[in-house]
């Protein structure tokens, strides 16, 4: 029985990670490097650099990405904020 009991709890768990919207929110945060695959770093790897380029602050449509990256875990102190010259 606490087996079972045990099963059922891990797949609450899970489906409440994996189901909700904000289930991708660690990407960015380094706190949960380890927890990510190979395809998650590919990912990363590519919003970071992404976020390194201070010229795209200047897009109207950064504050979406600003926004997204927010969502995804990225410290607000690592996205740009405007054109450095």
């Amino acid at each position: 029985m606490a087996r079972l009991l045990e099963i059922f709890l891990d797949r609450v768990a899970w489906r409440a990670a994996t189901q909700r919207a904000d289930s991708a929110a660690y990407l960015l945060d380094d706190a949960y490097e380890s927890s990510v695959g190979t395809a998650d770093r590919a990912l990363k790897a590519a919003l970071r650099a992404l976020g390194d380029r201070p010229e795209a602050a200047d897009s109207p449509a950064w504050p979406h990405v600003r926004e997204l990256l927010e969502r995804l875990g990225e410290p607000p102190h690592m996205r740009p904020t405007g054109r450095v010259d």
